[in-house]
C-alpha cells in the first residue's frame, strides 16, 4: 500500500497565479505519467481552479479531481455575512468571468 506521505508531491517552481500553477502541474503530469491528480484548495477557489486545471491538463489524459479543504473555515452558504468572505467571493467571480472569456492566463 502506498504511504500517504509518498503520495503528496509539492512543486519546486514559482507561480504567480492559478493558470501558471496549472502549466507547472501539466509539466509534472507529463514527466511522471500521472493519470489522476487531486487538487485541494479553498472552498471559494474550487470552481475557478477546476476550470483552470482542467484546461491546463487538457490532452494529457490525466483526470482532475477537485476538493475543498476540510480545514477551510469559510461558509459559502453565508458568504455575504462576513467582510472577508464577501471580498473573496467578489474577487473570485471577477476572475472566473475573466477565465471564461479566455483572459485568465
Amino acid at each position: 500500500m502506498l504511504q500517504i506521505a509518498a503520495a503528496i508531491v509539492t512543486t519546486n517552481g514559482y507561480v504567480d497565479n492559478t493558470a501558471q500553477e496549472a502549466t507547472l502541474l501539466r509539466e509534472m503530469v507529463q514527466a511522471h505519467g500521472w493519470r489522476r491528480v487531486i487538487i485541494v484548495t479553498s472552498k471559494y477557489h474550487t470552481r475557478r481552479s477546476s476550470f483552470a486545471f482542467r484546461r491546463g491538463l487538457d490532452g494529457t489524459g490525466a483526470e482532475v479531481v477537485m476538493r475543498a479543504s476540510r480545514y477551510d473555515p469559510s461558509d459559502p452558504a453565508n458568504w455575504w455575512r462576513h467582510r472577508a468572505d464577501f471580498r473573496f467571493v467578489t474577487g473570485e467571480w471577477q476572475k472566473l468571468v475573466a477565465y471564461r472569456l479566455g483572459l485568465g492566463g
